[in-house]
């Protein structure tokens, strides 16, 4: 007993040289979100001011609430002079119903991605049923909201999920299966009748490119030989290939699907060829594991993805299965998947029976090594549900410091966790967390916002994309790779993660540790061609916006959509540009109406046209070798 009570003084004496509390900090007041009742959340700039904003879904009445989502827009506090987030949601009439007489709409899960590739982020949202079979439906089915802009919603008419009837949904997952320049939805589903074992089809949704869908799954794969009852969903490019393949968290009666993209408009379940797979051994006292999330990420920097695991009915002796770390065997493997439970080592307390509702991926403190944070609940007959901070080691195993860190058990803060969301919520390089939790018996989730101060020790690089055409709005699924020293850092853009859609920000922070330069940055965009762009020699510390470009198109060819517009409109230059170039709006008159200079590496600009008076406009775009081309715009 002495040797572990003095083993255990040296260990906590190590964190203390290494890690301390000081790391992060309570700052939930000044974010205005004290006392926020939230269920789920979803992390996404909406009003396209580089900002994140913020989408709950309340924890009160879950399941009837007819007014449960909010939207809070990320604002400069004058008196704090810090960010902090307003409540919007009247505002942005996220709550809308197709019938506008009726005072709300039922919604437990949504999704974000630009569905009509205008520039700015739409909202897909669904419902998931407990017991559906004892629901009594009210109407609510599936919906397209379509954004403005500036983060206010509207339900696009006949959008094809709603002819979709009731789906009881847990995952909804954003990736341009088919390359075409339109987003698609996997749509992962529970029971039609869970009592009676009932399970209902998953489906697939081709996007239109103008927030319409078009139900593909019948010409598909999916659903075959036979479907699964999923509680969540990811999508990402597992082997390598350039096309986004789709990952399921299935619930307890079986172990998952890989649906392996074909590159011919189908897929194919390679779960058992490659070891994807959550059931490799049973859980707490022979119970079966039951999946809630799907994680990827290239975690060890060796240029694959690998996947964080969130089960619930874990156990902790050496023949029960948990959540955890399944690695990517890479390439020379074809790609084959290996659980490592034993990276993940735990300081107590912790629960006998594990119930791991939500997990992220990310890195900190900027050093390169990409962390881990995951959120234990309190199931029934377990206890102990707590946050759980994982930190990586140069050998790629990680380190228990929730401890050292002082977020173990803080009055109730930190114990029955829900969700774990890494948001840089202030723009300063890196990454804070956003929690839920709520330790008594009958009370509602509530959030703690947790404010980085280790981050910004080390460099960083923050990295925001913009599309050409062919490549999707919101260029999910688009590859990022860094280069520092000898540091290679890669990233994907994502959209729908695990259970219920969980959405990360499109914006991607790379920590750098301490190099001082960015040899170069390649990103591989999402379109058939797989187009490459090549930044190099870049300053740290900076945040970069990327422009995919179209090459082989005459220099002075700009197009211009939607052709005739209302509040907006797209510019598309099909060339990498690296000259000043003037961009101008003439009534027919000839009088000058707006202007705007661009300088740098781009491709596509949305324009605020709303101040524009219906007409005829003519639109000049002179590059920086002097051509001039005109085109005629019409303003509705």
């Amino acid at each position: 007993m002495k040797s572990i009570f003095t083993f255990s003084l040296l260990l906590l004496s190590f964190f203390g040289k290494s890690q301390d509390a000081g790391w992060f900090s309570d700052i939930t007041p000044e974010t205005g979100l004290t006392s926020q009742k939230m269920q789920k959340t979803y992390s996404v700039d909406v009003n396209n001011d580089g900002f994140i904003d913020l989408i709950t879904i309340t924890g009160v009445d879950y399941f009837n609430n007819r007014k449960p989502m909010k939207l809070f827009i990320n604002e400069h506090n004058p008196s704090t002079n810090s960010r902090t987030f307003t409540d919007k949601t009247d505002w942005s009439k996220i709550n809308s119903n197709v019938n506008e007489t009726d005072t709300g709409r039922q919604t437990t899960c949504a999704a974000f991605a630009d569905v009509d590739n205008d520039g700015d982020v739409d909202m897909v949202t669904a419902h998931y049923f407990h017991r559906i079979e004892n629901y009594k439906d009210v109407g609510d089915r599936c919906q397209v909201f379509l954004n403005n802009g500036q983060g206010q919603f509207s339900i696009k008419p006949k959008n094809g999920l709603d002819d979709l009837g009731l789906t009881n949904t847990q995952g909804l997952s954003f990736l341009d299966y088919d390359l075409d320049g339109n987003i698609d939805l996997f749509i992962g589903n529970w029971f039609s009748d869970y009592t009676n074992n009932k399970i209902q089809n998953d489906i697939l949704m081709k996007g239109n490119g103008d927030g319409t869908f078009t139900d593909v799954t019948a010409f598909t794969n999916i659903n075959k030989p036979a479907n699964e009852p999923l509680y969540g969903s990811s999508a990402g490019d597992w082997n390598n290939d350039g096309w986004d393949d789709i990952f399921t968290a299935s619930y307890c009666r079986t172990s998952g699907s890989l649906w392996k993209n074909t590159k011919d408009g189908n897929f194919e379940n390679v779960a058992k060829n490659v070891g994807y797979n959550s059931q490799i051994i049973k859980g707490d006292n022979g119970q079966e594991l039951c999946h809630w999330a799907a994680m990827p990420c290239d975690y060890d920097n060796d240029g694959d993805f690998d996947f964080y695991f969130a089960m619930v009915h874990g156990g902790n002796d050496a023949n029960e299965g948990r959540s955890t770390i399944v690695k990517n065997q890479g390439p020379d493997s074809n790609y084959q998947l290996r659980w490592f439970m034993d990276i993940t080592p735990k300081i107590v307390p912790y629960a006998g029976h594990i119930a791991t509702y939500d997990a992220n991926w990310f890195d900190f403190d900027n050093d390169g090594l990409t962390d881990l944070c995951y959120a234990d609940g309190t199931y029934v007959g377990g206890g102990n549900g707590r946050l759980f901070m994982f930190h990586q080691n140069k050998d790629h195993k990680f380190t228990d410091i929730t401890k050292a860190l002082n977020l173990t058990a803080n009055s109730n803060k930190y114990i029955t966790m829900s969700i774990v969301r890494p948001i840089d919520y202030d723009n300063d390089g890196d990454e804070d967390l956003l929690i839920y939790g709520g330790g008594s018996p009958g009370v509602g989730v509530v959030p703690v916002f947790l404010k980085n101060n280790i981050g910004t020790k080390k460099n960083h690089v923050v990295v925001n994309l913009k599309p050409a055409r062919g490549t999707n709005g919101s260029c999910i699924g688009a590859k990022v790779v860094v280069y520092s020293g000898s540091l290679i850092k890669t990233r994907e853009v994502y959209a729908g993660q695990g259970n219920a859609a969980g959405q990360a920000p499109f914006s991607l922070v790379f920590g750098l540790d301490n190099n001082s330069i960015i040899d170069s940055i390649v990103v591989t965009f999402p379109n058939k061609k797989h187009r490459k762009i090549l930044l190099e020699n870049l300053a740290v510390n900076q945040s970069y916006t990327i422009y995919d470009y179209i090459t082989g198109a005459k220099e002075e060819t700009f197009t211009i959509y939607p052709n005739p517009a209302k509040n907006v409109v797209n510019i598309d230059f099909p060339y990498s540009n690296t000259e000043p170039t003037n961009l101008s709006f003439y009534d027919l008159t000839g009088k000058l109406i707006l202007n705007k200079r661009f300088i740098g590496v781009y491709n596509y600009e949305n324009i605020d046209i709303s101040s524009l008076s219906s007409g005829y406009y003519i639109i000049q775009l002179q590059s920086g070798n002097g051509k001039i081309n005109r085109q005629k715009l019409l303003v509705e």
